[in-house]
């Protein structure tokens, strides 16, 4: 009997091997009966507890290695519908997958099973692959072909927008790519990259934020004289996004725009505004001021220099 043993490493490890073999070999726990130590008796409870679950994990593995199967068989059947193949499972991935879904569109996901979401995926009919989307078999689609590298980690996915081009190259000529990334790098790089036949597109979720609030509220709407005095407390990502946007947004027949742009950072955000854009900076009429927007000094800096300002962006995070 395992109570007989002096060492106790041995007395647990033997333990854990009883307990694995005793749902495959249906052996009985015996093995500990009439034990004095209190401590033999946690472990049959804990030995219960195991054969208890046991067929219960067995048979989720058996589930989702059958859907496995189901969903691979599904992958490679030949389709004219349209296929969207998303690189990740995530919030954005699985929201942006359920607005476009509906019976003419293939929904596949290109990662790990992720039991959590998988309601969510079934409703939408989706298809889970556990492969990278270059290891797809693309000729199955006849239809049009849209990749949304969407990872959190945007590094990769330029990384591995740049592996399925160099991959596939002129094999599939009905497929776009949208690669989510804030970075302007990415851009460039993805300009200088031979694409052959495919086509590409940066998704830059900051400017599409910056741009919808523009949209919905018009820099014209509550200028006088036709004055657009714009204020934006914080430049940091967003701020600095909405400096370029409404630097473009604002050339209008007859307007005059003029920004203030307020940071704790302002000077070195002007250097490096003026390397990055210096035509804006050189064309229209930017100010930037250090400051703190919790300080009185900075209160005061508006209210005896800002007083017109008719449209204001706050950034603070």
């Amino acid at each position: 009997p395992l109570y007989k043993e002096i060492d106790s490493i041995t007395n647990i490890l033997k333990t854990i091997i009883y307990a694995i073999k005793m749902p495959s070999i249906n052996s009985e726990f015996d093995i500990l009966n009439n034990a004095p130590d209190k401590l033999f008796k946690i472990y049959e409870y804990l030995l219960y507890l195991y054969c208890v679950s046991a067929p219960i994990l067995t048979v989720g593995v058996i589930i989702s290695f059958i859907n496995s199967i189901i969903d691979e068989f599904r992958s490679k059947r030949k389709t004219y519908k349209n296929v969207h193949i998303f690189s990740s499972i995530n919030e954005k991935s699985l929201i942006l997958a359920e607005s476009i879904y509906n019976k003419n569109n293939i929904i596949i996901f290109s990662s790990k099973d992720n039991k959590d979401n998988r309601d969510r995926i079934k409703k939408m009919n989706g298809i889970i692959l556990n492969r990278k989307i270059e290891d797809i078999k693309f000729s199955n689609y006849l239809g049009k072909i849209y990749v949304y590298e969407i990872d959190n980690n945007q590094e990769k996915n330029l990384n591995r927008t740049l592996s399925l081009i160099d991959k596939i190259k002129n094999k599939v000529k009905n497929m776009e790519i949208y690669v989510f990334s804030n970075d302007e790098e990415a851009r460039i790089i993805l300009d200088s990259t031979n694409k052959y036949s495919i086509k590409t597109t940066i998704i830059n979720e900051i400017e599409q934020l910056v741009y919808k609030v523009l949209d919905n509220n018009p820099l014209y709407e509550n200028t006088s004289n036709k004055n657009i005095n714009a204020l934006i407390i914080g430049c940091g990502s967003v701020g600095n996004e909405f400096l370029k946007a409404i630097t473009w947004c604002g050339q209008m027949i007859d307007y005059k725009l003029n920004i203030n742009v307020i940071d704790k950072r302002a000077f070195e955000i002007e250097k490096e505004f003026e390397l990055k854009y210096p035509e804006l900076l050189s064309n229209y009429n930017i100010n930037f001021y250090d400051g703190d927007i919790r300080s009185i000094d900075t209160y005061k800096l508006i209210i005896s220099q800002m007083k017109d300002t008719s449209y204001i962006v706050i950034n603070l995070g």
